[in-house]
């Protein structure tokens, strides 16, 4: 029987299953919806779903990560080959949306300064 493979090795075992999930999708929800405060007056109800929404898919992100990487780990333990697949597969989705995601702000951030200066 092959000896079992872990598919996150060492500091990244810990990192992603246990210390990026936990503090990451608390301090997201906090920063975004302060606890016990309500929302101030004049936010639109738009805007109240769109956050509620962001904090939602962040939080699926961090259980996906906590419970996919610890089945794949426990279920295919004894297959190193697959287990870089899957685990290579996810990878390459998050690098990809936080790529887009820094373009996405870069153009943001671009825009809001050239209409800045252009009214100035």
């Amino acid at each position: 029987m092959p000896k079992p493979f872990p598919a996150l090795p060492g500091f990244y075992y810990y990192f992603f299953l246990y210390l990026e999930p936990r503090p990451g999708a608390a301090w997201f929800y906090h920063e975004l919806v302060p606890s016990g405060t309500p929302a101030p007056e004049g936010i639109p109800d738009r805007t109240v779903a769109a956050v509620w929404q962001l904090v939602n898919a962040y939080m699926l992100l961090a259980l996906l990560q906590s419970f996919g990487f610890r089945a794949i780990r426990d279920t295919l333990a004894n297959n190193p080959a697959a287990q870089e697949r899957i685990l290579g597969a996810i990878m390459m989705c998050l690098a990809i949306a936080d790529v887009s995601a820094v373009v996405i702000i870069l153009a943001d951030a671009t825009n809001l300064l050239t209409s800045s200066k252009a009214t100035q």
